[in-house]
């Protein structure tokens, strides 16, 4: 693959071949357009050939992405990304619908399932017309039968009306309770006042002979047709009678539904809406089971985690017409699962939705399901497969890496763990730094010629040259400890832990072993309770939490946005705008116009541009072509009107300083402290190179949890808080994740205290205590060990001491 002239964000005209067929890693400090190369240039590039050779009506259902900034891409094979999501997904979403084994197991149940009575737990049947005509023709020839149609019938039916209607349609004999009577002989008017026990069409009169199949067939059809399915056949001697149904029907009561589709199982999922399915539906599909009446039914199986689901149906078969129809369904369900159990996710319940599952699950998800479709010749680009993986668990993503490169696929990924990249065929390292620092290609080959490129950091990490600080002790706990006792939320088995206040505390485990439900579910649910006064209905699930008392608040710093919408900034969410506002406002132009602070804003009418209300862009829609989106015409893209920009400060209006990154702003606002002590602890964290004026919505993960912590930095007042920080490392490479070992000392050393849930080992070793939890999903929730880094790594069952 041959990229010229590359120029998408921040990246420097790069031109670079890629290898094809290959498992390829790219990877660099934060900012330094790794997702700028392999999403915003390869990936869109890929995209938009590909729906070029689709017709302009279906383009209109894909969400284009713009065109990137690059001269030409040779050797470009058809792209697929998977992305990390910011939140789980769609609450209507579960594990079974986003891998497709929901659709796959409906078609299961209903071309192979068993239904049954939910009153006798009889087996329904289903009788064709001709297994009907065969069982019939098994009575001895000349046998005088009579071929019924019953009549259903209940309070307010209208029975002249129906007597009519049968007698235009030429029925003229009809079996009334068990005496047959002619249309003539038939006083309808008195069966609306006593209705007879039973009524049945008498829809033919015939002796079973040789030659009467043809005929025998035609009446059982007609019979059916009329009742919805239902035919009974009489022996007009012996007045034996057979009972059949087109349906699936109890021979024993009228329990019956019609023929069963996938469809009717939709209704018994967990997201379905109430009204998808009527209520008899919902009781018929219940009844339906998978191998015998004695197995599970729909719902039952998705509320399995897919390691016993999958071991469910390694020993499932079935026998005669139905395994013919069943084979290539259960390969192909055993497949899916298999895949998602490969990436480590036996643990999840299918039934599992995705808005519960953290980032990282959510994408592996994903990337079993591409795994599933076993496409060759294709460009996957993605995300931080590893993001929320232990350690332990890293082995199976990457064997599911070389799969999808082995299945004759390029494999780029966005990634910053060491195992991913010892395991990679080629690696590219961007930087040197962020923003305007990075968008190079600062080495690129093997493992062994990146550890030795002397302008790589990443071979700098790699190669040991340079190192993650790790302090020289751990701190010594003091006398006060917040005390969590039988915390039982989710999978957690009443654990009683202890953390110490004024220290950093790692609570690790498998992906699933209850440190979110520990640290987010318990900790920071009762911490924001007593301390931000929070308000919620449901219990905090445990018997207690003492030590809380100590503390002045409780903040969770995520990965979540700080934002969403372009007038969303950084200079916003760190109160810097409003300073900066003020300083605009102190100018002698605006005080001589009369200009407030207010003027300076985009956001409300006054000094922003009304062509564009501040946004800067206009949205022109193409129908049928991605959306165009253009500066506007008006202030040419810097939101304000003429007279606002007039006023400088230093020689740049307001535009041009929200253009400026932390570092070039440092610089400008040297002589206001309060700016100055904002901008530094965006520094301080490693983001001097964002601009002030930044959308947020271009910002990643990893940069919104720094914005977060430097706005904590930047605080006058900070002591006595608990900081919780839910897997702080994620999307960090190994140069910002020394930044944030640092911060985290920062925060404990003014007096703070810090719990992270972690699965990086250099930060857990750099922790001054560490709970440890083991198992996963139900049998998950317990408690390896607490303690120092050195004791956890001296437990033998501790899967994240052998890390450390």
């Amino acid at each position: 693959m041959q990229i010229f002239g590359a120029r998408t964000h921040n990246l420097k005209n790069i031109s670079h071949d890629l290898p094809q067929g290959r498992l390829i890693v790219i990877t660099g400090p934060s900012g330094s357009g790794k997702s700028s190369l392999a999403f915003d240039t390869i990936y869109a590039e890929g995209q938009r050939r590909f729906l070029e050779g689709v017709t302009g009506f279906a383009r209109q259902f894909f969400t284009l992405l713009p065109r990137p900034d690059v001269d030409s891409i040779d050797g470009l094979s058809p792209t697929i990304a998977v992305r990390q999501l910011t939140k789980g997904g769609s609450p209507l979403s579960s594990v079974a619908t986003s891998t497709g084994i929901a659709e796959l197991l409906r078609l299961l149940f209903a071309r192979a399932g068993t239904p049954c009575c939910p009153i006798h737990g009889i087996e329904l049947k289903a009788t064709p017309i001709s297994s009907m005509a065969s069982r019939i023709l098994e009575w001895p020839q000349e046998t005088p039968v009579l071929v019924l149609s019953p009549v259903a019938f209940g309070t307010g039916f209208d029975f002249p009306e129906f007597f009519r209607r049968m007698a235009s349609l030429g029925f003229q004999r009809f079996r009334v309770d068990s005496t047959i009577t002619l249309l003539h002989e038939i006083n309808s008017e008195s069966f609306t006042a006593s209705p007879p026990g039973r009524l049945d069409i008498v829809v033919d009169r015939l002796k079973l002979r040789p030659g009467s199949r043809a005929r025998l067939s035609e009446s059982l059809e007609l019979a059916a047709s009329l009742s919805g399915g239902k035919v009974g056949v009489m022996h007009y001697r012996t007045g034996e009678e057979l009972r059949f149904s087109t349906n699936y029907s109890c021979p024993e009561c009228d329990f019956s539904f019609s023929r069963l589709e996938p469809s009717l199982f939709s209704s018994l999922s967990p997201q379905a809406a109430p009204a998808e399915a009527a209520p008899g539906d919902r009781e018929a599909a219940l009844h339906v089971f998978l191998g015998s009446p004695k197995g599970p039914n729909y719902p039952a199986l998705l509320s399995r985690t897919l390691s016993d689901f999958g071991a469910f149906f390694e020993t499932l078969k079935f026998e005669d017409a139905r395994a013919a129809i069943a084979d290539p369904v259960l390969q192909e369900i055993k497949a899916r699962a298999g895949f998602l159990i490969q990436a480590g996710l036996g643990y999840l319940s299918l039934s599992r939705t995705l808005d519960t599952l953290s980032r990282g699950e959510a994408q592996r998800i994903r990337l079993a399901a591409q795994l599933s479709t076993r496409l060759s010749g294709v460009t996957y680009v993605l995300d931080e497969p590893s993001a929320g993986l232990h350690p332990a668990e890293n082995n199976r993503l990457i064997n599911t890496l070389l799969s999808l490169r082995d299945q004759g696929n390029t494999v780029i990924v966005v990634e910053h763990r060491e195992e991913t990249m010892k395991a990679a065929d080629y690696l590219v390292d961007m930087g040197p730094g962020a923003g305007e620092h990075g968008g190079r290609i600062c080495a690129a080959g093997t493992l062994r010629e990146v550890m030795a490129s002397p302008s790589s950091l990443t071979g700098a990490f790699l190669s040991g040259r340079k190192k993650i600080p790790l302090p020289d002790k751990p701190r010594a706990p003091g006398k006060t400890w917040i005390t969590i006792r039988e915390a039982r939320a989710n999978n957690l088995k009443g654990i009683s832990v202890q953390i110490p206040e004024g220290c950093v505390t790692a609570v690790t485990g498998l992906s699933g072993s209850g440190k979110s439900s520990l640290v987010n579910s318990v900790l920071y649910k009762a911490a924001s309770r007593v301390l931000n006064h929070a308000e919620g209905t449901d219990s905090v699930a445990c018997a207690g939490i003492e030590g809380l008392e100590n503390f002045s608040r409780a903040l969770m710093v995520d990965q979540s946005p700080i934002g969403r919408t372009p007038r969303s900034i950084p200079a916003s969410y760190l109160g810097l705008f409003q300073l900066i506002r003020e300083v605009f406002a102190e100018m002698p132009l605006a005080k001589e116009r009369g200009y407030a602070a207010g003027r300076f804003s985009f956001n409300i009418p006054g000094g922003r541009c009304e062509t564009c209300q501040g946004e800067g862009i206009r949205q022109i829609k193409m129908q049928l072509l991605p959306d165009v989106f253009v500066p506007c015409d008006t202030c040419h893209g810097t939101r304000y009107n003429s007279e606002t920009l007039e006023v400088r400060y230093k020689g740049l209006n307001i535009a041009e300083v929200l253009d400026l990154t932390v570092e070039q702003a440092m610089e400008h606002f040297k002589a206001r402290p309060a700016i100055m002590r904002k901008l530094r602890a965006l520094a301080d964290v490693g983001l001097s190179y964002i601009h002030l004026g930044q959308p947020s919505y271009t910002l990643s993960g990893g940069e919104c949890q720094r914005i977060k912590i430097a706005a904590e930095l930047a605080r006058p007042d900070v002591g006595r808080t608990l900081y919780i920080f839910d897997e702080p490392t994620m999307g960090l490479h190994m140069s910002d994740i020394a930044v944030l070992s640092t911060i985290f000392q920062k925060l404990c050393d003014a007096g703070n205290t810090v719990v992270l849930t972690e699965h990086e080992p250099q930060i857990i070793a750099s922790c001054d205590w560490v709970i440890d939890l083991g198992g996963r999903g139900p049998e998950g929730g317990w408690l390896v060990g607490e303690g120092t880094p050195a004791y956890i790594k001296s437990l033998p069952q501790s899967l994240t001491g052998k890390f450390l």
